[in-house]
C-alpha cells in the first residue's frame, strides 16, 4: 500500500508542477481566456563620451504594452533646420531636414519575467559649419571639410530580451567626425 501511495502522490505532485508551468508559460492570458496586457516602462538612455569624459546624456521614457501582438509605441523629438540651397536666378531657397530624435518600440512577453524589446532608434544632429575652405584630407576629429552643414546620424533596430529591472547596454558607436562614443543603455520596468 505504501509503495501506491508514494506513486499517487508523486503524480499528484508532477501534475501540479506541469499546471503551474503552464499557467506561467500563459503569462498573456487572462482567467476568462482573452488576451492579458502587461505596461512596460521603458528607459532609454544616448550617452555621448570623449574616452572617459562624459559630454551629454539625453534620457527618454517610452510605456509600452507587451502583448503577443505587436503595437508600437513612437517618440519623435527634435527640430527642423532649415538648409540653404540654390534655387533659380541665384536666389536663395531653403529646405528643412528633421534634426533630433526617433525611438519605435514595441514589447512582447516572452514569460518567466522575460520580455522581447524591439527597438528601432534613428538621432541625427548637425556639425557646425566651417569658415575656411580645407584642401587637406578629412579624418575624424578634423571640422567638417565644407561650409555647408553636416548632417550626421546613428541609426540602431535590434530586438533585445531584457527581464523586469534589467540595465543593458544596446549600442556602443564611435562618432566618425568628433570621435566620440555613443552608448544607448535600455531598461524596463513593469508598470505596478
Amino acid at each position: 500500500m505504501k509503495p501506491i501511495r508514494i506513486l499517487a502522490g508523486s503524480l499528484i505532485a508532477v501534475v501540479m508542477c506541469a499546471g503551474l508551468a503552464r499557467a506561467q508559460n500563459q503569462s498573456t492570458q487572462s482567467n476568462d481566456g482573452s488576451e492579458a496586457v502587461v505596461q512596460l516602462k521603458l528607459q532609454l538612455v544616448l550617452t555621448e563620451m570623449d574616452g572617459n569624459k562624459k559630454i551629454g546624456s539625453l534620457p527618454y521614457v517610452l510605456r509600452l504594452s507587451a502583448s503577443a501582438h505587436r503595437t508600437d509605441t513612437m517618440l519623435r523629438t527634435g527640430v527642423r533646420v532649415p538648409i540653404a540651397t540654390s534655387g533659380k536666378d541665384k536666389d536663395i531657397q531653403f529646405q528643412y531636414i528633421d534634426i533630433g530624435t526617433s525611438i519605435t518600440s514595441s514589447a512582447k512577453a516572452l514569460g518567466d519575467g522575460r520580455y522581447q524589446i524591439h527597438l528601432s532608434v534613428d538621432r541625427s544632429l548637425v556639425y557646425p559649419t566651417s569658415s575656411a575652405n580645407q584642401s587637406v584630407p578629412w579624418a575624424p576629429g578634423d571640422p567638417p571639410p565644407s561650409i555647408y552643414p553636416m548632417i550626421g546620424t546613428l541609426r540602431e533596430e535590434c530586438d533585445l530580451v531584457v527581464r523586469d529591472g534589467q540595465t543593458l547596454q544596446a549600442t556602443s558607436a564611435s562618432d566618425p567626425v568628433s570621435g566620440h562614443t555613443m552608448l544607448m543603455d535600455v531598461a524596463i520596468n513593469l508598470e505596478k
